[in-house]
């Protein structure tokens, strides 16, 4: 993809200053630090650095910040019919011939040279800019300049001439207009909520209660600098704001050592701030990246860190007195994959891939010797060690230590369908109690995660897993209590505890739905209240947005198959075009949380189907088999099939007008979707699909470790039938494509190769069939910002085409 084609699809990442639209001035980050554009060469940026040469950038990250004048000069620009709606309606992009032409006309009042213009526009519900070289321009000489962008352009903005990267006075300039002004006027012509609005970045700071449940901590920023701000729980007053690091550098981890004293680290330092006096220390100078645990005695936490020096390479563990500021090397684990800390903070057991096979190691206390867990099992049903094969049906997973140290909390089938929460006693190697267990879905497995809520003393004290919603269980009657208030005051959102004081008087819980990516609610019981704390995402709060709600829809054999159907705002009950949406994985899942990309087509009024079909995790052990082992191409397809039928019989999807789209796996399902039942789907979108399995093993086997490959290997590679492989292939069955395709792929995806696009193309291209082929060379597994702009501009101009809309 083009270079000077940069995407404004998330606000927050520009620097936006209120000034006069033509005094800008263009930087690109060169060296970590940004410097002015003086000229563009071939579609790269050529700043000025500290000693004021000419140096290429090598970077994209762009921003515009108010300039301090104009340069000498004036130019005089014509647009002709460029500005036209009705051309720009007769210029919209097709898929896979993503381009936009049009020429303009310059005249200066005098000779310029080294020029470059930056235009403005909106693409789709979301705005971009273009930028390209000019070169020279004499004085009272019209030069027409013929502009080619790569995307769909829905309305023009301003354009800006730059003189060795001092602005140019134009008859374009709007005097006393700011950027976010040009840019609400371009987004008032949306056709939907902006794109610009729903992928807002969106930060989710830590919100943590005091043990005694008096404070609350949080962090904020100002655009300029985070801050450290400690409220009142009762009145919500602030305490302190204390001003903890600059805009650019990471802060992370929160966490009260008492009821006075916080611990947070900035710029990878360990702090603490007493609530009271506002005073910052130092704890640890050395890097610390994570604060693993406050241990009880409100003196000492635990911290990680991670070094690639030759000595002492891999992942530190240490103690940190956080009185005396002294800290402790506890352990370097060079090739763990993950560690798991007790009550008591001790390192205690550790996870590691061995020669294809990962393996548990743990050891007694304070001892030094690591013995293999397995070994100490006595469990017929439950087995720790395990190869990438077992991974396809394994039976246990640990999710930590309980509050006394020789107890795990594991989540295992035991030889059942379901997997459910339980007490593992490492000494017996035997389970000693069944902490809660569902008869319809998975508590923990391998996705999605339980989680734990614990207290204090690290005693699991109740648990959050997936139904259709989210569901929160407290064991402890007081909590429960407070959750149900929580939930009856706010039945729209799903609402996940993030922090409590001892007794469950205080709560904050992050709460979100199909509507919200998160909002942060402080529950007082002294102060008899439910408050707002944080808003994630200001800019959709105002906009009409679409409602998600899950369906269970019964599969040609009788098996329940739970879907999320999503509807445009307002929908009057008429059937729509439907855009059925599959997840990846495949061992994955959907869920009902906010979606910008669901948003995004549904309130362009599209429905939206995502179909959790068989194969997907969370819904028990048979569930999953069936569609992995010996079905991949026949029975997740026909479920997906199905819900779509449904919505098509049940009035919600009109028949001529379906359109299939996924990523990864989903991507899969796509190819297989349109061979399978290609009178169904006008079209489909396979992005980072698989399409060539033999391939896609050879991929795996060098890239990735071998316990990723034989988990593929055992379900690509029927022990029963020797061509199975080639059967689940989508590149064998192009000639039965008889619908269009648009095939979408990283350059640098690692996950799914390159080569899987492009030999699914060029197979489609041999047999004759209608295909589009994009690649983001810049992109790997999934979309940057720009990424998910043009990908969305693209399959929305191809569904919208091939749908005959």
């Amino acid at each position: 993809m083009p270079r000077n084609f940069v995407s404004l699809l998330i606000l927050s990442t520009l620097c936006f200053v209120t000034c006069a639209w033509g005094q800008i001035e263009m930087q690109v980050d060169h060296k970590g630090e940004f410097r002015r554009v003086i000229g563009i060469r071939s579609d790269t940026l050529i700043v000025e650095d500290s000693k004021g040469r000419a140096k290429k950038s090598e970077h994209e990250r762009t921003r515009f910040v108010a300039a301090e004048s104009y340069a000498e000069g004036f130019v005089d620009v014509d647009f002709g019919e460029a500005r036209d709606p009705r051309v720009l309606k007769n210029n919209k992009m097709k898929a896979g011939k993503n381009s936009f032409e049009m020429t303009i006309s310059l005249t200066a009042d005098r000779n310029v040279s080294n020029c470059f213009f930056l235009l403005l526009f909106q693409s789709n519900d979301a705005l971009a800019t273009y930028y390209d070289s000019v070169g020279s321009l004499r004085a009272g000489k019209k030069r027409k300049i013929a502009i080619k962008m790569p995307a769909q352009v829905d309305a023009i903005g301003s354009l800006h001439i730059f003189e060795r990267g001092r602005e140019l006075r134009t008859g374009d300039s709007i005097a006393g207009r700011s950027l976010e002004e040009e840019y609400e006027t371009l987004l008032d012509r949306s056709s939907g909520v902006p794109a610009v609005a729903l992928f807002q970045r969106v930060n989710h700071y830590p919100h943590v209660v005091s043990p005694n449940g008096k404070l609350v901590a949080t962090y904020r920023d100002d655009k300029t600098h985070h801050r450290l701000v400690v409220f009142d729980v009762e009145s919500l007053s602030i305490l302190q704001s204390v001003e903890v690091g600059e805009y650019d550098e990471a802060v992370s981890d929160l966490e009260w050592l008492s009821d006075e004293v916080l611990l947070f680290i900035a710029d990878r330092e360990l702090n603490s701030l007493h609530a009271f006096s506002g005073k910052v220390e130092l704890l640890e100078g050395r890097e610390t990246l994570r604060i693993l645990r406050v241990l009880p005695d409100s003196t000492h936490a635990v911290t990680y860190s991670h070094t690639t020096k030759a000595i002492g390479r891999g992942k530190h563990f240490a103690t940190v007195d956080c009185v005396k500021g002294k800290r402790v090397l506890l352990e370097i684990g060079e090739l763990w994959d993950a560690c798991y800390l007790d009550a008591n903070g001790r390192l205690r057991l550790k996870q590691q891939y061995s020669d294809g096979q990962l393996e548990f190691r743990y050891r007694d206390g304070d001892s030094k010797r690591w013995r293999d867990l397995e070994h100490q099992n006595n469990e017929l049903e439950i087995q720790f060690t395990r190869s990438g094969k077992d991974e396809v049906d394994h039976s246990v997973y640990v999710e930590g230590f309980g509050g006394d140290e020789n107890t795990l909390i594991v989540s295992a089938h035991r030889g059942g369908d379901k997997y459910s929460l339980c007490r593992y006693n490492i000494e017996s190697g035997k389970v000693e109690e069944v902490l809660w267990q569902d008869d319809e879905y998975d508590v923990g497995g391998d996705y999605p995660a339980v989680d734990l809520f614990r207290n204090r003393n690290y005693e699991v004290i109740g648990i959050g897993y997936w139904k259709d919603r989210y569901k929160v269980v407290w064991f402890d009657p007081r909590f429960e209590a407070a959750q149900r208030q929580v939930e009856s005051a706010l039945p729209h959102l799903q609402h996940k505890p993030i922090s409590w004081d001892l007794e469950g008087k205080a709560i904050v819980f992050r709460s979100f739905g199909d509507q919200s990516p998160g909002e942060y609610y402080l529950y007082s019981e002294a102060a008899k209240s439910l408050r707002n704390l944080y808003t994630t995402n200001l800019a959709i709060l105002d906009q009409n947005l679409a409602t998600t709600r899950p369906i269970h829809v019964e599969a040609r054999d009788g098996q329940s198959i739970l879907c999320y159907l999503t509807t445009p705002p307002d929908w009057d009950g008429t059937p729509l075009p439907l855009i059925a949406s599959i997840h990846g994985g495949p061992t994955s899942r959907d869920l009902l949380t906010y979606s910008p990309i669901t948003q995004f087509y549904a309130t362009r009024g599209f429905a939206i189907l995502e179909v959790n079909y068989r194969g997907s995790a969370g819904f028990g052990r048979a569930f999953k088999l069936d569609g992995i082992v010996g079905n991949l191409d026949t029975t997740p397809i026909d479920d997906i099939a199905d819900a779509v039928n449904w919505a098509i019989e049940n009035g919600i999807a009109q028949k001529a007008r379906v359109a299939i789209v996924g990523g990864s796996w989903g991507g899969y399902s796509v190819y297989m979707s349109m061979v399978r039942y290609p009178e169904l789907y006008r079209c489909g979108v396979a992005t980072a699909a698989p399409s060539h399995m033999k391939a896609m093993l050879r991929n795996d086997l060098y890239v990735h470790n071998r316990f990723k490959y034989h988990f593929w290997k055992e379900i690509l590679e029927s022990r029963v039938d020797s061509a199975y492989i080639e059967r689940v292939s989508p590149v064998n069955y192009v000639d039965a494509f008889q619908r269009p395709i648009l095939i979408i792929q990283g350059e640098r995806d690692r996950r799914v190769d390159i080569d899987q696009a492009r030999i699914m193309s060029k197979a489609m291209e041999k047999a004759g069939k209608e295909y589009a082929l994009i690649l983001y060379p810049e992109d790997g597994h999934g979309h940057d910002a720009f990424g998910w702009n043009h990908s969305l501009n693209e399959t929305e101009a191809f569904i919208l085409t091939h749908m005959g809309l």
